[in-house]
């Protein structure tokens, strides 16, 4: 997800989105996904990636509510605990941070806009 990101086009991002891509992951040096894409000025990746966590968020919130009731006091539902010493996220539960050989020649090819010009 990190690499198509700051990379790849938005439909790359998009795929990775509808097949499970995890937008909330971070790498070693703490850069989330959509931290990358504004860093590689991947601006319509970042746009799919904030829309796609926001309806995220929605769902978990729409659940929440159907667990709880309509309280909306009640917490929201808390995510997977990751792996790791008693269930918390550590350092170990990071991805490893991107280096320039992780970006090589076939993350290369120029985005497109979607024209054929």
């Amino acid at each position: 997800m990190h690499i198509a990101a700051y990379k790849c086009d938005p439909e790359i991002v998009q795929y990775l989105l509808t097949h499970g891509g995890d937008v909330s992951s971070v790498d070693a040096a703490g850069n989330s996904a959509i931290k990358l894409a504004d860093k590689g000025g991947r601006r319509k990746s970042r746009e799919i990636m904030e829309e796609h966590a926001e309806k995220v968020q929605e769902r978990v919130r729409r659940a929440s509510r159907e667990i709880h009731g309509a309280d909306a006091s009640a917490p929201a539902a808390a995510p997977p605990a990751a792996k790791g010493a008693g269930g918390r996220r550590n350092s170990r539960d990071r991805l490893p941070a991107l280096t320039a050989a992780d970006l090589g020649e076939q993350f290369t090819a120029p985005v497109t806009d979607g024209s054929n010009s």
